[in-house]
């Protein structure tokens, strides 16, 4: 009797919690647009500024340690930047699978899509980190940095990074599968944990404070990487209160059709941010010619440009929500009037940016 009182109390607080997590959704198939796409937009720039901060906090610290210090973590950044790329595949399929499925009311087939996507996410990071661990001396060296102590410290930098690329891919996984939910509010809170440690260890790290000795590039490394380990830690136990598990059973939910799906509908945007990042890329290689401190003032100068398509990320990624429930249930004019409304928004803050 008590196992089952006990048993009886778990499932009553298990149902209380997904309640709660459920209330916090927004119902992107009823109301008025203008208003829901804002309150499912809102949050989600919040998300893309702290994605954002992330890196314009490295180089805060780093730019105290030198340009030489900030040209590393510079130079080293466009391979994180590359792999935030390549995650917009699995990102951008489940967001879209994930939101019809809503829309339509199939909850196996949005089981199906988290979990596929998921799964090849993890897949993807892993192929990733081992492609960076393994030509790392060949991709640092394309930039031609010519500067010894440079080059080190981009090459350390990258190890580090690449040794948490996996929690890199899976925060913004995570991100897309609630905000896909019609919830912006708890990846916006979870992110911005992570980005109070991050800028809690930067200047511990860096510098060294109390019982941690100064590490320069390498603090600002291990402090990125502890912050989005954290992050995923946390994402994982919001979805273990969802009810979701990822384990051996979750293989009922790998489904070889969803997963090209998936693909389908993330290359074009994954391909399309790779592009984006590859262009940069070689930017960059021309500008080492001249030294340390131009690639220094460009890596920072991009970061501050950044806001402007930060900005458009974030109300594409709504759009993606809104705009996947409500084809799943049939609302095409709910559709079209939320992609004027959309573009009318982020043209506005574009010329505010």
């Amino acid at each position: 009797k008590k196992g089952e009182f006990r048993l009886f109390i778990l499932l009553k607080m298990r149902i209380k919690i997904k309640g709660e997590l459920m209330k916090k959704t927004v119902d992107l198939v009823k109301g008025d647009i203008f208003k829901t796409l804002l309150t499912l937009s809102i949050p989600i720039l919040g998300t893309s500024f702290i994605q954002m901060a992330y890196s314009l906090v490295d180089m805060m610290w780093i730019g105290k340690v030198g340009s030489a210090a900030v040209a590393a973590v510079g130079t080293a950044s466009f391979f994180t930047w590359f792999g935030n790329s390549l995650v917009m595949i699995t990102k951008t399929g489940a967001q879209v699978g994930v939101s019809q499925a809503i829309g339509k009311k199939e909850d196996k087939k949005k089981d199906i899509y988290i979990h596929t996507s998921i799964f090849m996410c993890i897949i993807i990071a892993i192929a990733y980190t081992s492609f960076l661990l393994i030509f790392k001396d060949e991709l640092i060296g394309f930039f031609k940095l010519g500067d010894r102590e440079i080059i080190s410290m981009a090459m350390s930098y990258l190890v580090i990074v690449s040794l948490g690329m996996i929690c890199a891919f899976l925060n913004p996984q995570f991100t897309g599968i609630i905000t896909a939910s019609g919830n912006s509010k708890l990846p916006f809170k979870v992110n911005t944990i992570g980005l109070i440690i991050n800028i809690v260890l930067d200047p511990v790290m860096i510098f060294g404070i109390g019982p941690f000795k100064a590490m320069g590039v390498k603090g600002a490394a291990f402090a990125t990487v502890l912050s989005q380990i954290t992050v995923t830690f946390i994402f994982i136990y919001v979805f273990w209160k969802m009810g979701y598990r990822i384990n051996k059973k979750s293989r009922k939910y790998l489904d070889r059709d969803s997963a090209k799906e998936i693909i389908k509908w993330g290359t074009p945007s994954a391909a399309q941010n790779c592009l984006f990042s590859f262009f940069a890329m070689l930017i960059g290689r021309i500008i080492a010619a001249w030294g340390a401190t131009p690639i220094a003032v460009q890596k920072v100068g991009s970061q501050i440009e950044s806001i402007s398509w930060m900005t458009a990320e974030g109300f594409s990624a709504a759009l993606t929500a809104f705009v996947g429930q409500n084809y799943g249930a049939g609302q095409c004019a709910r559709v079209k009037t939320s992609y004027k409304k959309t573009l009318m928004l982020s043209s506005m803050l574009g010329i505010f940016a």
